[in-house]
């Protein structure tokens, strides 16, 4: 997986900056790195911080729980799913919604508590807290 991360193909969105990239170069200054992959569709992805988290959330809606794979592996949290199509269907006159496989990646600035990340999904959005690591203080003898 860490070898795909560095393909030229990809497309990164840098979220300090809001600026898509591509290719693999990323300004040394940015610490958020959202990754996409050209090969997948891509679900509006939010990711923001609180004063003990990090917060990712994902617009999935018409999936389940069990549709999604969310991992974090040296700090790159990766979420995976599969939206599938609408059985029936014979021809469609409009298509905005997207289906099939996705990839989101997002590179974490700093460590975060792996044994209290919780996912949830719920409304069509699915959530990913990663509680920070506080810092540990050091009393002085």
């Amino acid at each position: 997986m860490e070898g795909q991360l560095e393909t030229n193909s990809q497309r990164r969105l840098d979220m300090a900056g809001d600026q898509e990239i591509w290719g693999s170069e990323v300004a040394p200054e940015r610490h958020w790195r959202l990754e996409r992959h050209p090969t997948a569709w891509r679900p509006p992805t939010d990711v923001y911080e609180t004063e003990g988290e990090y917060i990712v959330v994902v617009e999935v809606a018409g999936m389940r729980g069990e549709d999604f794979g969310v991992t974090l592996e040296r700090g790159i949290l990766s979420i995976r799913g599969m939206r599938r199509e609408r059985a029936g269907v014979k021809a469609y006159h409009q298509m905005e919604i997207a289906y099939g496989e996705f990839l989101t990646q997002v590179r974490l600035p700093t460590r975060v508590d792996q044994e209290r990340v919780e996912a949830s999904y719920q409304d069509g959005f699915l959530k990913v807290v990663l509680p920070k690591i506080a810092p540990r203080k050091i009393p002085i003898k």
